[in-house]
């Protein structure tokens, strides 16, 4: 489970709404604006709760190991911090 994505942009218009939206300082507005392209980091900070879903997906892809499918969901508790694991 990788709960995070890096998107590039490169419209000219998405850059420049960004610019405007993301509370950038006017030094980096510009840079925004001014770029061929920027990278745009999202992070799903509660993934536990499309736990269920990304299974269902990596199920009906049939792409994974059957051993690794197995796994997961107890890997997923841990990962997300709902497992002993990641309490400390």
């Amino acid at each position: 489970l990788q709960p995070t994505q890096i998107l590039i942009v490169q419209s000219k218009e998405t850059k420049e709404l960004l610019s405007d939206k993301a509370m950038l300082g006017i030094g980096n507005q510009f840079r925004v604006k001014d770029a061929p392209a920027i990278a745009v980091f999202l992070a799903d900070l509660e993934i536990s709760h499309r736990i269920d879903r990304v299974e269902k997906l990596e199920r009906d892809s049939q792409t994974r190991d059957p051993n690794y499918m197995n796994v997961m969901p107890i890997a997923a508790s841990f990962l997300t911090g709902e497992g002993h694991a990641a309490t400390f």
